[in-house]
């Protein structure tokens, strides 16, 4: 934080990647980050993938900076005309100091008074072409801090940091107090693998189980999210209450779709997408649940 905070106070535009595991702390530096721009009256946005991750994205910035005076809303493709009218609005006027979103962000009519800082999260997701569009939004003349996060840097984005257009920040530990993690192979067969699900469950937790494919595919022989939900609804699973999230689904849809897992402690079958999780896993450990 202090680093980044030190350069967001120079003139010249930051281009950090900031990289660490799940749940290491990166979106904490996020707002931090956003925090000071904010304080120096500029706007932030914050782009992200999916519209599920970018709905947890806003729901935790609102959470955490709540009476504190800075605004923040979020923009997807499934956010209502009049909403969009209104947030539209008052970006361009500089009454909005966070706007978190999707591609959405990128639309020509999404205009900012003064972008101050661009964080994206899962870069690797974006294009260059897009996240230098998302910089375009800055005041003319004038280019915006730019905050790169990721769990799983990809080669073109190492390859930045190396010839030194990208500086890089790593969280190589996680908050203190997170339980450690326990890693076991199990083998299907006789309903072994999905023993530890049951227990937990029972016990009153709650447990995920992570397919490689959102749909079922003809060229790959693996699992898919939608076909598995169905079998572990009439299976292992079928006396617990079984939901469906995947990232082809809007916040909508995954409000419906994932069997009211925020408040249930039925296990839900979703696509892997290991960001997405990170709140769930976060409502466990504080509500002094077990890991499954």
């Amino acid at each position: 934080m202090k680093t980044i905070s030190g350069e967001l106070a120079t003139e010249v535009p930051m281009r950090r990647l900031l990289m660490g595991e799940v749940g290491s702390g990166k979106t904490v530096v996020a707002i931090e980050a956003m925090l000071r721009a904010a304080g120096s009256g500029a706007q932030s946005a914050l782009m992200a993938p999916t519209e599920v991750l970018a709905d947890q994205h806003a729901a935790t910035i609102g959470r955490l900076l709540e009476g504190t005076g800075v605004t923040c809303a979020l923009l997807t493709g499934s956010t209502p005309k009049p909403a969009r009218k209104r947030i539209l609005a008052e970006l361009a006027k500089g009454e909005m100091d966070i706007l978190v979103g999707t591609h959405a962000l990128l639309e020509e009519e999404v205009r900012f008074a003064r972008l101050g800082i661009c964080v994206i999260d899962e870069e690797h997701r974006f294009g260059v072409r897009q996240r230098t569009r998302l910089d375009s939004k800055a005041p003319d003349g004038r280019s915006a801090h730019i905050l790169h996060m990721t769990a799983t840097p990809i080669p073109r984005t190492l390859s930045l940091t190396a010839y030194g257009d990208l500086d890089l920040t790593e969280l190589s530990e996680l908050p203190a107090g997170r339980k450690p993690i326990r890693t076991r192979v199990l083998k299907r067969s006789g309903g072994e693998g999905l023993r530890p699900h049951q227990e937990e469950v029972r016990a009153g937790h709650q447990a995920f189980v992570v397919c490689p494919l959102i749909e079922k595919s003809a060229a790959l022989e693996a699992r898919a999210a939608v076909v598995e939900a169905e079998r572990l609804r009439d299976g292992e699973l079928r006396e617990f209450e079984v939901g469906l999230i995947h990232g082809q689904m809007n916040s909508r849809a995954e409000g419906d779709g994932d069997g009211g897992f925020r408040g249930r402690p039925d296990p839900g079958a979703c696509f892997n997408d290991s960001d997405r999780s990170r709140d769930r896993r976060a409502e466990r450990n504080r509500d002094g649940g077990g890991g499954g």
